[in-house]
Parts: structure tokens; sequence; C-alpha cells
């Protein structure tokens, strides 16, 4: 919520956004515009509050008329903006927008020959899908960024359509287990593996038994970064797992070994490696017909709205660095940790 005194020339800026621990994951930044033209820029290492609202107050010299703007980021990812015109509307409530009955699927252009429809509804933060041999679609789930260290359990699915309608009836939705931050889902050989922030667990056996689902085993502990944390994971054509671990910062040198990186390691969890390293936060990978990987990578924030751009990558071979943290997009070095003279990009696999 925004307010604006003009006795005081004061832009009030009131907060709510719920964490576990305030000094850990809070806001951020908070950039303050008049008229199109940032004014202020405010970092912050923690937050007064992890649960209730709370105000910061900038001092802002405005008039009748100016249109003053304040956006909020988060410390692990999304921001949040309002604004208010000066003696027109000198208090503003910013509030999500209300969530449609119905999703407007006739917006959505398609090539020639191909149609879309709800398959599953009413499903909490599905995020990632997994195909089983029987057609059984296995969803995993991630909580929003304000909830994501809350300690809550979302569920992991597993949907049917038993009857071939191309929409799974209530009936078809099975709940396979209540997680923390199930992201990544992936199939292999008659199991089901799911990875939480910290590690993977594997289901065996899962589509005789959707209705009494098995006792998960963990095959792997990954490290716990609540940043780019959620996880992502797949099975490529050489029968191993490959993990997508994110970075735990916007732009920082690797805390360990396994930050930043893609690993890969048998269906077992044995024989770990890291496959490919540079990599911020692939969201998503695949296999040519040939063999060969090809993922995606977030960039950076804060350098700009369009700069530097995502990354498509192709890694045919193990052992590849693609820039993270100091350089970007292929070209773009970083201007904290890229900078200096003797640095190039060449040095890196670019997307």
């Amino acid at each position: 919520m925004l307010s604006y005194d003009q006795d005081d020339q004061t832009l009030n800026v009131a907060v709510l956004h719920k964490v576990s621990s305030p000094s850990g994951h809070y806001v951020v930044q908070v950039d303050i515009f008049k008229n199109g033209e940032k004014i202020l820029s405010n970092d912050y290492t923690s937050q007064p509050s992890a649960s209730d609202p709370f105000t910061y107050s900038y001092a802002v010299n405005a008039t009748s008329g100016d249109v003053l703007k304040a956006t909020a980021f988060c410390s692990i990812a999304g921001s949040r903006s309002g604004e208010l015109t000066v003696g027109e509307n000198d208090r503003l409530t910013v509030k999500a927008a209300p969530a449609s009955s119905s999703l407007p699927l006739e917006k959505i252009v398609l090539p020639e020959g191909f149609s879309i429809k709800v398959f599953a509804q009413d499903l909490s933060y599905p995020r990632s899908l997994a195909l089983g041999d029987e057609g059984t679609i296995f969803v995993g789930t991630r909580l929003p960024f304000d909830l994501i260290d809350s300690g809550d359990a979302t569920p992991v699915y597993a949907i049917r359509d038993l009857n071939g309608d191309g929409m799974a009836e209530e009936s078809e939705i099975k709940v396979v287990d209540m997680l923390r931050n199930p992201n990544g889902v992936a199939f292999h050989e008659g199991s089901l593996y799911v990875a939480e922030i910290d590690r993977i667990l594997r289901y065996d056996g899962i589509e005789s038994n959707l209705d009494s689902p098995p006792e998960a085993m963990e095959i792997a502990m990954l490290p716990y970064y609540i940043l780019h944390g959620w996880r992502y994971i797949a099975f490529g054509p050489d029968e191993k797992l490959y993990v997508a671990v994110g970075a735990d910062c916007n732009v920082c040198e690797p805390m360990d070994e396994l930050n930043g990186t893609i690993l890969r390691m048998n269906a077992d969890g044995s024989d770990r490696e890291v496959f490919a390293k540079g990599v911020r936060n692939s969201v998503g990978m695949d296999w040519s017909p040939s063999g060969e990987l090809w993922f995606t990578d977030n960039g950076r924030d804060m350098l700009g709205n369009d700069v530097p751009s995502d990354e498509l990558n192709h890694a045919p071979v193990a052992g590849l660095d693609f820039g993270f943290p100091s350089c970007h997009s292929g070209s773009i070095p970083d201007p904290e940790l890229g900078s200096d003279e003797s640095y190039s990009c060449h040095e890196k696999m670019p997307p």
C-alpha cells in the first residue's frame, strides 16, 4: 500500500511479505519513481517482520499531479509495484488480481491442426510434469515465492484419464505424497522420482499402487538452497538422472562445487558428478535424437528489463562451463564479477 503525505513530503510504502526467516528471505530492494524516472533505490539485508505488515518511508519532493511509483523486490525472486497520483489519489492499496474462474484459452494461438483444453483443474501450485509408462501424468508442485521457505507441504499428484475424453475427473486425481516443494518429477523403469529442495525420492511400482502409494526411498541428498532451489530432474538416454542445482543468489561466486550446476548420477543416486557448470538456474532440459543435452538457463536480474537474455544451451559432452557468474548470454561480462580487462567471454560456452 502506498500513501503520500504532502505536508511532510513523505512517501510511505507499506509491505506485507510473509516469510519464515526475515534475515534470510526478505524485501531486498525498493525503487522509487517519479513521473517514470527512478529517483531512489534502497537496499536492505533483512526485513522488520516475518508475518506482519511493515512500512518504509522515503523523503520525496512531489506536487499535485506527480505520479509516484514504488517497486519492492524479493531477495529470492519476484517483485510487486504500486503507484499513485499526488493530490488525486494520495492513498492506494495494491492487491493481486483476482483469479479468473476460467482460462482464456481462445487467446492462445496454436499451429494448424492443434487444439487446447483444460486437462485437470483445482490443483495446488502445479509446476512440472512426467509421463508414466501406463499413461499416468505425475505433477510436481512448488509454493509461491512468498511462502517457499514456510515449511508447508504441497502435493505430488498422479492423474489418469481412464475414459480417454481428454479431461481428468476429480476421482482420477490422486495424491502420491505431501512434500516440501516437490518441484521436479521424472519417471524411469516403473519408478517415480521426486526432487525436493534438498533430496531426491523414489517411489517404486507407483502406477500399480496409485490408491496406496509405496513408501518413498531416499536416493540422494542435495544442498539446501532456497533461492533457485526448486529442482528440475530428467533421465537421459544414458539411463542416468540429471539434476539442475541453481545458484543460491542473483549473481555470486559459487558457495561450493555443486552450486550453479547440472548434476548427473545413476538411478540409485550413486556415482554423482558435475556434468555442466556455470549454469545459473536451469528450469528444463531434454536430449536430441543423437543423445546430446539441451537445457535452458535463466539470466541474472537487475541489469535491465531485457539484459541479459535467458539462454538455450547445448552440452554435447560433460565438463563444459557456461559462464555464470562471470559471463552472461555468451557475450556480456558481469559488471562485478567479469569486468576485468583480461577477461573474455570466449573462454565460456556460448548459448
